[in-house]
Formats: structure tokens, C-alpha cells, sequence
């Protein structure tokens, strides 16, 4: 045991951060995704202020964008997102697929009230059940912009 313990120390070996989804609430949960057309570039933001919960959506890489202020229920659905898909196993996830010349990237950054945060990204590597749980994320956040805030043109700045 000591020898594990001592390899451990030795080789930088880290224990999965584990979080406890029904005991400490999440202050901030952002999303972003860049691919190949513009449809498929696009940040999702939502955080706590003031009793509320703020969603802010960049879309279509930055030519669209939508605001609202809900119900702190709204992270409700994301807490159970990050439970079901272990999102705080993929902290530190830093990942580049350099042999790719195209494709997709994405981050995830969340703060828990506890003062913790889980920070993922990838650009074409993507950690272990990403396909599903951005599926989901992605739901989640487009059922929110669709159900409480009106899609406006972005003025663009030449």
C-alpha cells in the first residue's frame, strides 16, 4: 500500500474529482462548440445573480443572440445533465487532436458555490461519453433560449 501511495505521489497521479450534485449547487455552467459552418458555433451561458438565473446565448458565431432572466430552477435539468454524465470527472480535460485538420472543439466551464470548478476542452478529442452529454447540454440550453428569450441580431462591429 505504501508503495502505491509513494508511486502516486511520485508520478503525479491524481484521484477523479467527485462532486455531490444534491449538496452544492452550481453558480455558472457555459457551453461553447466550434465547427465547421456557422450554425454549429455557439456559447451557452447561464448564472446565478440576484435569485435569478441569467442565460445569455451566442449563436451562429456571434450573429445572433439571446438574454433572459428565469427561475434558478433552470439549472435544475444542467445539475442532473452533470450527474447522470460524471461532468466532473472531465476536469482538466485538455485535449488537441493535432492530426485533424477540420472539425469541432468545445469547452465547458462550470463554478459550484463551493468555490470548485470544472474546466474541460477539446478540439477534435473529447472525453469519455462527450457525444451524449453535449447532446443533452445542448437540449437543455436550446429548450431554455426557445422557451424564455427572443433571438435577436447581433449588431456586428467592422
Amino acid at each position: 500500500m505504501i508503495a502505491v501511495l509513494a508511486a502516486a505521489l511520485l508520478f503525479g497521479c491524481k484521484a477523479k474529482k467527485s462532486a455531490d450534485w444534491d449538496n452544492v449547487k452550481i453558480t455558472s455552467f457555459s457551453y461553447s462548440q466550434s465547427g465547421m459552418g456557422t450554425d454549429s458555433i455557439y456559447t451557452y451561458t447561464l448564472t446565478r445573480e440576484n435569485g435569478k438565473a441569467v442565460l445569455h446565448a451566442d449563436l451562429n458565431a456571434g450573429y445572433y443572440e439571446a438574454d433572459a432572466e428565469l427561475d434558478e430552477s433552470a439549472f435544475d435539468t444542467l445539475s442532473e445533465i452533470a450527474r447522470q454524465y460524471k461532468l466532473e470527472e472531465w476536469d482538466g480535460f485538455d485535449k488537441v487532436n493535432k492530426m485533424a485538420l477540420d472539425g469541432s472543439s468545445f469547452g465547458l466551464h462550470i463554478n459550484l458555490e463551493d468555490g470548485s470548478s470544472i474546466d474541460a476542452y477539446g478540439s477534435n478529442s473529447f472525453p469519455t461519453g462527450y457525444g451524449e452529454a453535449s447532446r443533452k447540454i445542448v437540449e437543455c440550453f436550446e429548450s431554455l433560449v426557445e422557451e424564455n428569450a427572443e433571438i435577436k441580431e447581433k449588431p456586428q462591429e467592422y
